[in-house]
């Protein structure tokens, strides 16, 4: 999937309301929540022995990118250059691991 297609399609999702309040706060909460329901998936799996439920797992992964592209919009960020940015960060810090490539 295009990166800059997914970030207009998830800007699309934006409620008036959250414009109202502040669509930082709202987004930015919205991550933590998600990525706490993240966590807890796989929390039950160590901790309690449950057996990993991709679905969910993927499904709950989907809606923390939903926010992660809508911060994004929110500050005038492209999607894309966030991922380079953070591509390029890694080759420096771990040349070793990432070789480059």
């Amino acid at each position: 999937m295009d990166n800059k297609f997914y970030q207009t399609f998830c800007a699309q999702g934006i409620l008036s309301p959250t414009l109202e309040v502040g669509p930082a706060l709202i987004f930015g909460l919205g991550l933590a929540g998600e990525s706490g329901e993240v966590a807890d998936i796989i929390k039950k799996q160590f901790g309690y022995g449950r057996k990993l439920d991709l679905e969910h797992l993927s499904e709950e992964l989907g809606d923390v990118m939903w926010y992660v592209a809508n911060i994004c919009t929110t500050y005038g960020l492209k999607l894309d250059d966030v991922l380079e940015q953070n591509v390029q960060k890694l080759r420096e810090r771990y040349k070793e691991m990432y070789d480059g490539k």
